[in-house]
């Protein structure tokens, strides 16, 4: 396919635009902008100049805006127009403002613990790809940078049907190694719902850990531990068939909970009935003997307990920075801990009267001693994500330059044929395990950065995707002419 025969030609020209603005998150072939038409802030995306009169690229562009356009789902990001200007050709869209998950998760690490908020997000994630797959359309690209959340409301939008296929496309390329399923890779012709089911497995370990390691699956809670073990079986005979038994099980689960949570909720009124009872009963008791409570909140004493403990804290790390602030992080942890045990136990050996006094005194008392150490943490937290960021982007070139030194063979394909097929493929096998051995060497370097040590494999699969993504697709055209 040439620009002068696809359609984008007969389409809205760019003399609409009476603004625009470049947007800093491109892609690894297309240039991003931020365009005002009729005085509305649309999304506007357009081939590099590399690949402006590439016909890979203008097929692909056609199809995503294709399949797009049919789409109405509040969760899809819409299609509105496509056309060609003095520097090509592009697509528009509906512009969201918002941040995509990766983005999202960095800056709001809180959200991993947010059930009802990961929660949402997965049913909307399940919604999208339920509608995909009822229209006959396979995404083939579920990946993090692809879904946005929004600043208002904080929903899901999902983005870039680049590389998705349908009854009436083949797929032009293979996904992104991180999230995408092997046959992707392996044998493309046999994708189907199943490999957007596998990706969607290791999306949704994502949310819940902000990593997609193996043994990151102990941290999922219940039914999404299962799920997401179900969702990443290499075979996909083993996956779930459609997206619709996996919200069988969530609500099924979901079910199960309400029901236990109700059980719980009787014998809990039950018990505190007779807990009550058994309470003024002993209140009564110790009224009529005029009795005062064997302890007493004693402020002197819980305030030595404090200062022992803290100068001995003290004595180890007298001051706390950068370079030791995850050890010291976690011994402050500790003494904090051992402090808990300490009330636990009071509380248990007080009467009943004076527990209620004894634990707001002590919290008092917990606050104004532990404020100086929490602001201090807080501080060096605060200029350790500034120096990550810094960081960050030095880690990326640096491995940008190591992958496309590594990935260099590659480029002697510049097309793929009978011929040298099955000699690039096992190429690109072969560097794609240096690559993984690449990742493990980097992690080991930066063991002692931990908060950019946690991002390594993040920004690690997001520059190999961008370093391969030339191979992929000439190696899908590849795969589309044997089809046909």
């Amino acid at each position: 396919m040439t620009l002068e025969n696809s359609t984008f030609g007969n389409t809205e020209p760019s003399s609409l635009y009476t603004e625009i603005q470049t947007l800093y998150k491109n892609g690894a072939t297309s240039d991003t902008y931020k365009v005002k038409i009729y005085g509305k802030w649309h999304f506007l995306k357009r081939p590099k100049k590399e690949y402006n009169s590439n016909p890979i690229y203008i097929e692909a562009f056609e199809k995503e805006f294709d399949l797009g356009f049919q789409l109405d789902h509040p969760n899809i990001v819409r299609y509105y127009s496509k056309g060609t200007d003095n520097q090509g050709f592009f697509i528009v869209t509906e512009y969201v403002e918002g941040l995509n998950l990766s983005e999202f998760i960095n800056e709001n690490p809180k959200c991993l613990n947010d059930r009802r908020f990961i929660q949402k997000i997965v049913l909307q994630i399940l919604s999208i790809l339920d509608y995909l797959h009822n229209n006959q359309i396979i995404h083939l690209d579920l990946k993090p940078e692809n879904i946005l959340i929004t600043s208002k409301g904080q929903n899901v939008k999902l983005i870039d049907l680049g590389f998705s296929s349908s009854d009436c496309y083949d797929s032009i390329s293979c996904g992104t190694p991180a999230f995408s399923s092997p046959e992707q890779f392996g044998n493309p012709i046999t994708a189907d719902v199943r490999s957007d089911i596998y990706a969607f497995g290791n999306v949704l370990l994502y949310l819940f850990t902000g990593s997609i390691q193996p043994e990151s699956i102990n941290k999922l809670p219940q039914p999404y531990k299962d799920i997401s073990k179900k969702c990443r079986w290499n075979d996909p005979s083993l996956r779930y068939t459609d997206i619709s038994a996996i919200v069988r099980q969530i609500e099924s689960f979901q079910k199960k909970k309400t029901i236990l949570a109700s059980i719980s909720g009787v014998l809990l009124f039950i018990l505190l009935f007779g807990f009550g009872l058994q309470s003024l009963k002993r209140d009564y008791i110790i009224s009529k003997r005029s009795e005062v409570p064997i302890l007493q909140f004693n402020e002197k004493r819980v305030n030595a307990l404090f200062d022992s403990t803290f100068a001995a804290y003290d004595h180890d790390f007298p001051k706390i920075e950068l370079s030791n602030l995850y050890e010291a992080g976690i011994r402050y942890n500790a003494v904090l801990f051992s402090l808990s045990k300490w009330k636990e136990k009071q509380l248990m050996t007080n009467e009943l009267t004076v527990r209620p006094m004894f634990e707001v005194e002590f919290n008092r008392i917990w606050n104004a001693k532990t404020n100086k150490y929490s602001e201090l943490f807080t501080k060096i937290q605060l200029s350790a994500q500034k120096q990550v960021s810094s960081d960050d982007a030095v880690l990326r070139k640096s491995i940008r330059e190591k992958l496309r030194k590594l990935y260099q063979p590659l480029n002697d394909y510049k097309e793929i044929n009978k011929n040298n097929a099955d000699e690039s493929q096992k190429l690109y096998t072969q560097l794609y395990s240096q690559a993984m051995d690449l990742n493990k060497e980097l992690s080991n370097q930066l063991k002692n950065n931990k908060e950019l040590s946690s991002q390594l494999n993040n920004i690690f699969m997001r520059e190999l995707d961008a370093v391969v993504s030339n191979y992929t697709i000439i190696r899908s055209q590849f795969n589309n002419t044997l089809r046909h």
